[in-house]
């Protein structure tokens, strides 16, 4: 057994964690809201990776909990929604959040409620500024998420009800103009 589990760079990113100021913050906001933790654990005995895993463990809490809140937003059927409850607690990528130290675990809990929003206003269920916002939320803890917009595009441009393309469009980058706002 080991005390820590990482996953390619981990060693990496707990050393610059632990020097201040060399996170890099115009990748995403999921650095700076680590640095920002680390005060709060500045009396473990290793301060990083406590922050890592409290981190890993917010976000597998927050995941599940999106979860749960969106699959009855969707047209499911109650046996399907089960598996799919079942498939995302014992998927690998849950894993991430289980005191990994990566910065994924946000990353992932965000792209799954954007996937679930995704479906629900694919069936008229929810607004499109949910799955824009989710998005938006995951590409705020790490940029990686930008390779999910062309999803909400189509989702946008498809579309359900009477309401124009252009405004659908609008409604569902919003919230990824606000954040792209607040990067730059």
């Amino acid at each position: 057994r080991t005390r820590a589990h990482f996953l390619g760079d981990g060693y990496l990113l707990l050393d610059v964690l632990g020097r201040p100021g060399e996170l890099r913050p115009l990748e995403s906001f999921g650095y700076l809201l680590l640095e920002q933790c680390r005060p709060l654990f500045a009396s473990a005995p290793e301060p990083s990776l406590a922050v890592y895993r409290t981190t890993a463990i917010a976000a597998g809490v927050t995941g599940v909990l999106m979860v749960r809140l969106l699959l009855p937003r969707t047209t499911w059927e109650p046996a399907r929604q089960i598996v799919f409850l079942g498939l995302h607690l014992a998927g690998a990528s849950t894993l991430l959040y289980c005191g990994y130290v990566e910065h994924y675990a946000f990353l992932y809990a965000f792209l799954t409620a954007f996937t679930l929003a995704g479906v629900a206003a694919g069936e008229g269920r929810v607004s499109l500024r949910m799955p824009g916002f989710l998005l938006a939320a995951a590409m705020a803890s790490h940029l990686s998420a930008v390779l999910a917009v062309p999803a909400l595009f189509v989702l946008a441009w498809r579309g359900v009800g009477g309401v124009g393309r252009l405004k659908r469009l609008a409604s569902a980058l919003a919230p990824i103009m606000a954040i792209l706002l607040c990067l730059f």
